[in-house]
């Protein structure tokens, strides 16, 4: 299994393009071997943005993750670094509000998944993300309308939605690697105001 970003020495041609990955680098862990472009390891911390510039498809491949775990863990890595900075000026806001079972970052996240739970604070980011968690899994589903156009019995209060609706989801991932890097506890009071 590959653990790191790798260029497809079959599609990567730099007569097709202007060397987006090596400019596109923040860490300048591309370079030029020969005809195709190469990627140190060492340096290479998993941003995406090679992949995302290059013009041409499938030049430059992902790691393979281990489900969703291998990824989320990575991000939780990256937020502890972020954290460095001075993790005591920090404070979390969670607007739960909209809860849709893809992000919502995306241009069409879907349907909302859980009624709005409200706006939550703290100065733990593990504990807020505990609470919201909690609360979306003690919640009841709302139905959704599927792709045959018909609407889906809701998903019971006790159950984690998202986990019920993919199975690769899994919050518990998030939490141990949080536990893990020593962001924040898992452990909160919630006081509704």
């Amino acid at each position: 299994m590959e653990d790191s970003y790798i260029v497809n020495t079959k599609k990567c041609d730099i007569t097709q393009c202007k060397k987006e990955c090596i400019d596109a680098c923040p860490v300048k862990a591309i370079s030029m071997d020969g005809e195709k472009a190469f990627i140190d390891k060492s340096k290479c911390f998993g941003c995406h943005l090679c992949v995302k510039k290059c013009p041409i498809k499938r030049a430059i491949k992902a790691p393979k993750m281990n489900e969703v775990k291998d990824f989320v863990e990575r991000f939780i890595d990256n937020f502890a670094a972020v954290l460095t900075f001075g993790p005591e000026k920090i404070r979390y806001i969670n607007f739960a509000f909209d809860i849709t079972m893809i992000c919502d970052c995306t241009p069409n996240p879907g349907m909302p998944v859980v009624p709005d739970l409200g706006i939550f604070g703290s100065s733990d980011p593990v504990a807020i993300d505990k609470a919201c968690v909690d609360m979306e899994t003690n919640a009841p589903g709302l139905p959704i309308l599927n792709k045959e156009g018909e609407w889906s019995e809701p998903i019971a209060q006790g159950i984690e939605k998202f986990k019920a609706m993919m199975s690769i989801v899994d919050p518990s991932f998030q939490f141990e690697a949080a536990l893990k890097n020593k962001i924040g506890s898992t452990e909160y009071e919630l006081i509704k105001l």
